[in-house]
């Protein structure tokens, strides 16, 4: 009984040192954080445009800040072949594996827009600017 809790000991032991040696050389990124993310998704007709999404305050994205994927959703194949959905911008092509399309296929989307915050500062504050942020 003496040995198992000696191990739990130097276990608790050796993750307060692993927080103490951590906790004084972490470091904050230079990467932006996100500020705001706006999510939509439905389906669009083949030769249709992915419309862009809109933020919480009202603006509407930018193509630069979305990323989108698509999938078919509905077609007429009168073969059982393959059917492959790509975009070109956010223009959508739905093509069946002989090259040809039907006037019905139907893709679904999703696009993702992140707006990003100011990044986060990286530079070491002192004691003395931590004092007199909050005198």
């Amino acid at each position: 009984m003496t040995k198992k809790f000696f191990f739990v000991c130097a276990g608790f032991l050796c993750l307060a040192f692993a927080y103490h040696l951590g906790a004084g050389s972490a470091k904050a990124t230079s990467l932006a954080q996100p500020g705001d993310v706006a999510v939509l998704s439905g389906e669009v007709a083949d030769g249709g445009t992915i419309p862009l999404p809109t933020y919480s305050d009202g603006s509407p994205a930018t193509e630069a800040e979305c990323r989108w994927v698509v999938s078919p959703r509905a077609f007429l194949v009168q073969y059982s072949g393959h059917v492959y959905c790509y975009t070109n911008g956010r223009v959508v092509h739905v093509v069946s594996e002989g090259g040809q399309n039907d006037p019905v296929t139907i893709a679904n989307y999703m696009i993702v827009a992140v707006r990003a915050d100011n990044p986060t500062p990286v530079q070491k504050s002192t004691f003395g600017s931590v004092k007199a942020r909050y005198r």
